[in-house]
């Protein structure tokens, strides 16, 4: 007899406890792009719903965002996850256009934003963790998680940092020029 282990990833004897590895096992993979190689570069994706927030206002962020979350799963992979990735990213657009006008004034601000939002991303999504694991939430595995998603969350924040400050101008140019055109 067969179950799956805590992780739901290698199959394990249901009566030793022992993790087996034979010809006829199958093993589970792991769909998120985050634990693929190379997977670091794309959790540092393009923060189009930060600059739509800041072009167009907290209410476009939000849809941008949620949008964003559940159509690149379509690509990398939908999962009970896409739920808290589509809220994650919806208030990250919608808080960054509530920070619009400072955000759109200085670079710091748009710094300070940048690493806040991907500790903050990392932290929502570290909820989602613990409710898989636990089936509740659980405070003290919340703060495991957190501790373990360390690297991840400062990936976070360097290319959050780093894609705002490449981006975030020439594309909000971009979007403030239809704004006018369109009357938006």
């Amino acid at each position: 007899m067969r179950e799956w282990n805590l992780a739901g990833y290698f199959p394990t004897d249901a009566v030793t406890g022992a993790d087996s590895v034979g010809e006829n096992d199958i093993r589970a993979i792991d769909t998120d792009p985050a634990h693929k190689p190379g997977g670091d570069i794309t959790e540092g994706q393009l923060r189009g719903y930060d600059i739509t927030g800041i072009a167009f206002g907290p209410e476009a962020g939000f849809l941008t965002g949620a949008l964003s979350a559940v159509i690149s799963n379509f690509y990398f992979g939908q999962g009970p996850w896409t739920p808290f990735q589509m809220f994650s990213w919806g208030i990250l657009g919608f808080i960054a256009g509530l920070l619009a006008a400072p955000l759109k004034k200085s670079r710091i601000a748009l710094t300070l934003y940048a690493v806040l939002s991907g500790v903050l991303y990392s932290f929502l999504m570290d909820i989602w963790t613990v409710l898989w694991a636990d089936g509740a939430f659980n405070f003290s595995r919340y703060l495991a998680a957190i501790l373990s998603a360390a690297p991840f969350t400062a990936i976070y924040a360097v290319s959050n940092t780093v894609f705002l400050w490449l981006f975030a101008r020439p594309i909000g140019k971009i979007l403030d020029r239809l704004k006018t055109k369109y009357a938006l």
